[in-house]
């Protein structure tokens, strides 16, 4: 294949100097390397993460097409996010809801600490919701050694 200029395509050497050029902030070699990845080129292996982390970069520099490539990848994302959650059972779905709300108190809880008052109803609600999960996760480990008729 032939490369820029009808130069021999070299990927692997494009590599290296997208990625010298990438760790420099160039915005297009950032992209163009969070391509390389997300597609595997230059016997890469696919690494989505690496991707999206360029992408983000280049992104964050105003790169049009990173933009729009990191836009794409969020979809895919929450698009796997909630087909996902379409396979979950009530409990698990239940559990889960249960373990946001326990962070998001967690992170209320440590944000008021100055305010005895609120810290202290924080706790008590952080104490019941934690009895509440663990009462799910007792009917989960239940219904699991249930022998199915």
């Amino acid at each position: 294949a032939k490369g820029l200029g009808g130069l021999a395509q070299d990927l692997l050497k494009a590599h290296a100097w997208y990625e010298a050029s990438a760790e420099q902030g160039n915005a297009d070699a950032q992209f163009n390397l969070a391509l390389m990845y997300a597609q595997g080129l230059a016997d890469l292996p696919v690494d989505e993460a690496r991707a999206q982390e360029w992408c983000s970069k280049a992104a964050g520099r105003g790169q049009q097409q990173a933009i729009a490539m990191l836009k794409s990848l969020r979809a895919q994302q929450n698009s796997f996010d909630e087909s996902s959650k379409d396979k979950l059972s009530p409990d698990d779905l239940f559990a889960e809801k249960i373990d946001e709300a326990l962070q998001l108190l967690q992170d209320i809880t440590q944000r008021n600490t100055s305010e005895a008052r609120a810290s202290f109803l924080m706790q008590n609600l952080l104490a019941r919701a934690r009895a509440l999960k663990t009462e799910v996760v007792g009917r989960q480990a239940q219904h699991s050694k249930v022998p199915a008729e």
